[in-house]
């Protein structure tokens, strides 16, 4: 601290002696500010006007004019000490403005930089002084003076946000496989019974069967931690990484169980090509009693449900903020059209037009979205299927990283995602 004091000192006193320097400057620059140069005029004198000179190696071999303004020799001669009041020197000033003028700009533009430059110096000397401080004041800031003294607590909890996803997981079938290729059996129609007259012959008619191939792919991530993490972590980060990585395989199988394009993905829901769509029968229009901008109306809602062939126990899927516009249709005298049950304990199961609903498919589209896909209609353990091949596998290698000190996790899981039964559901797309 010392030593800093000493050289903060230092720059104090070498600030002192340029600002003395640059203020005397000033003084003899200060005559120049009312200078008028104006060339030719009356005092012109030809003898004078192409007389070369030299200033500091600047002025060899030009032609000036002369001056016009009688005082510029004294304006001269109190600037340049390099004259020293020398008669020829005197009576070139007197005639070449030009030069005069040109010298004077060129040392004042190098003044006025100057002046900017201790302003900043200041800046940061009162920045230091700031900084600076006396051994006596105890404090928490500096390490020196009391810093180091002072302890601190972690909490033992570790705070997570909220990551949203579709469950795929939950409201799908799970099949449990041993093979890479495992073929699903679909029976999709059965014989046809009839009654025939005395000695006709009976008709001949089978079930039909068809085989969906299912071949888990991939999911994986690499994650690469320190040893110095590892070892001096408070946290368990390798059970933390795990947990974050487990919940991410979630995310991305939910996200594939809705929008998967079958391209090293699922085939989700809206790109399968086997999925039944339901268009609004009623575009998007603004109702004139309650002037309520309606992309899918209720009417929509209620036909829906008349799809799927009675034996299917089907519900609605579609994210929170469908949910919260559903509830906020109104019929033409301004009254809620959705009156519930939401769910309450009191309302019994949360139902919407008598169907259970879930508002956690977040990958779906909002129900504004042109031509979107905002709600889906299905009894999803017949309509979709996920399929694993392995569980979660994790590898440790702490050897390929070695001389960076660095442990890489390898998490890996086969399965996919597959619409099992077409017609155990629907999709709506809106109409505009």
């Amino acid at each position: 601290m010392a030593e800093f004091d000493k050289k903060n000192e230092e720059l104090v006193q070498k600030l002192a002696l340029q600002e003395k320097a640059n203020q005397e400057l000033k003084e003899r620059l200060e005559h120049q500010e009312n200078l008028t140069v104006m060339g030719g005029g009356a005092n012109q004198s030809s003898g004078m006007s192409n007389m070369p000179i030299k200033v500091n190696g600047k002025w060899d071999g030009k032609t000036y004019y002369p001056l016009k303004t009688a005082n510029a020799f004294s304006v001269f001669n109190a600037v340049s000490r390099t004259y020293n009041g020398n008669k020829y020197y005197q009576n070139w000033a007197e005639k070449n403005a030009m030069a005069v003028n040109e010298y004077f700009e060129d040392v004042k533009g190098k003044v006025d930089a100057f002046q900017e430059f201790p302003a900043e110096i200041k800046g940061f000397k009162q920045f230091l002084m700031q900084v600076k401080t006396t051994p006596d004041v105890m404090r928490t800031d500096i390490s020196e003076f009391g810093a180091v003294l002072t302890g601190f607590e972690w909490s033992n909890e570790l705070l997570r946000n909220v990551i949203e996803m579709t469950p795929a997981r939950k409201y799908s079938m799970i099949k449990q496989v041993g093979a890479k290729t495992f073929f699903q059996p679909i029976r999709q129609g059965i014989p046809t019974a009839t009654r025939d007259g005395e000695t006709q012959a009976v008709t001949d008619s089978q079930s039909n069967y068809a085989q969906l191939q299912i071949t888990p792919k991939r999911l994986n991530n690499a994650v690469q931690v320190t040893w110095d993490l590892l070892n001096d972590s408070m946290y368990n980060i390798a059970e933390e990484m795990i947990t974050d990585n487990s919940l991410a395989f979630s995310q991305a199988e939910g996200m594939e169980f809705i929008r998967g394009d079958g391209v090293k993905q699922f085939f989700g829901i809206y790109n399968d090509p086997n999925v039944p769509l339901y268009t609004n029968t009623i575009a998007p229009y603004t109702n004139s009693t309650t002037s309520q901008y309606v992309p899918v109306s209720w009417q929509d809602i209620v036909l829906m449900t008349g799809q799927l062939k009675t034996g299917y126990m089907p519900m609605f899927a579609f994210n929170r903020r469908t949910l919260a516009y559903l509830r906020t249709l109104t019929d033409n005298n301004g009254r809620p059209v959705w009156l519930g049950p939401f769910g309450n304990l009191s309302d019994g199961p949360a139902t919407l037009n008598g169907y259970a609903y879930s508002p956690e498919f977040i990958d779906t589209d909002d129900v504004t979205v042109p031509n979107g896909k905002p709600i889906i209609f299905a009894d999803f353990p017949k309509f979709y299927q996920i399929t694993d091949l392995t569980d979660m596998v994790m590898i440790r290698d702490e050897y390929t990283l070695k001389k960076q000190a660095i442990v890489e996790f390898m998490l890996m899981r086969w399965n996919t995602g597959t619409v099992i039964m077409k017609e155990a559901g629907l999709v709506m797309v809106r109409n505009g």
